[in-house]
């Protein structure tokens, strides 16, 4: 690459207490810390057992970010940037830093991507200093030793159903409340956009993912797909699906459900499906989906701590919901 008129494999800019702004097309982010973008090439592939499929960047960019300002930034993102609760914003701003620090080297290079594999990063958000302000408050705040802080979780919108980190990734059951997200009767998150969710896409994709997956002929055909096997709280763990060889004989495949989605998003985009807490028909060369909830459900529900936030809790009492006897 070629900075300032000097060809050069590295550069760096910045340093812990100041700000980088990067251009590229018409996207403009500005990022704390320092800056460092590299043309290393292959030693810069994520890790593969955590993120399978993805290849070396062109160019790879680090961000060398003091842990706070990353939470803070963090926090505004994973929030959608609206301030008008900030009790529910200090207990997120509270796990999302636990999570910076406890899934430190989720990559070879680096510790954390900025995407929701890990956490949503985009660098400075308008207003930063409100949302340090938010992580400040909770900073002193820690779980008990006896808790493993790689177990606490949050996601968007649980659909109703809060589940264990176990029943996805194995180990033990995670320390947060499982089953139905309510208060009183009330489901908390029932008024996320995401609560009910519809989609469809075509038999072929839901195919062609299968069979890349099983590495079947490319002439095997999806004759039908059926679920073998559900979590505890009833989100969709093991796919089965039958094909038809070319030699005109039957072949069942089975796959995992979370395994499946994610090689299904890398292909034809993330928003088929938004949870695994999912039914589906097939009418023809379409499968149609209904489902509840967006992310995995483990942890505090966002739209549960926000709905408690606004009926007056204090953000240590929304901790203590989702994560009780800590």
């Amino acid at each position: 690459m070629t900075v300032n008129g000097k060809a050069q494999s590295t550069a760096s800019w910045g340093d812990p207490g100041a700000s980088v702004q990067i251009k590229a097309g018409k996207l403009t982010r500005i990022y704390p810390g320092r800056i460092s973008i590299s043309t290393a090439g292959e030693q810069w592939k994520p890790n593969p057992s955590t993120s399978p499929g993805e290849k070396a960047a062109e160019l790879f960019i680090l961000n060398h970010v003091p842990l706070l300002d990353y939470a803070a930034c963090v926090t505004a993102f994973e929030s959608g940037h609206d301030p008008s609760q900030p009790e529910y914003l200090k207990a997120l701003g509270v796990l999302v830093r636990y999570y910076g620090l406890s899934h430190r080297k989720r990559h070879v290079a680096y510790d954390l991507c900025d995407l929701s594999h890990c956490q949503v990063y985009q660098g400075l958000p308008p207003h930063f200093s409100f949302w340090r302000g938010i992580i400040e408050a909770g900073r002193g705040f820690r779980f008990p030793a006896s808790v493993d802080p790689q177990s606490l979780y949050f996601s968007r919108c649980c659909g109703g159903q809060l589940e264990s980190a176990d029943q996805f990734w194995g180990g033990a059951p995670s320390p947060n409340r499982t089953g139905p997200d309510a208060l009183e009767g009330e489901t908390l998150c029932e008024g996320d956009s995401f609560f009910h969710w519809k989609s469809s896409t075509s038999v072929e994709n839901i195919e062609s993912v299968f069979r890349t997956m099983a590495q079947l002929p490319g002439s095997a055909r999806l004759q039908s797909m059926s679920v073998v096997e559900k979590t505890t709280h009833g989100r969709n763990k093991t796919l089965a699906a039958v094909f038809e060889l070319p030699s005109g004989e039957t072949q069942e495949i089975r796959e995992n459900v979370q395994k499946f989605v994610s090689e299904f998003g890398k292909n034809y985009g993330w928003r088929v499906f938004p949870s695994l807490l999912f039914d589906f028909k097939r009418e023809g060369d379409t499968y149609y989906f209904s489902g509840q909830g967006l992310g995995h459900g483990v942890g505090m529900c966002q739209s549960g701590a926000l709905c408690l936030a606004k009926k007056g809790w204090s953000w240590k009492k929304i901790l203590r919901f989702y994560f009780p006897n800590n």
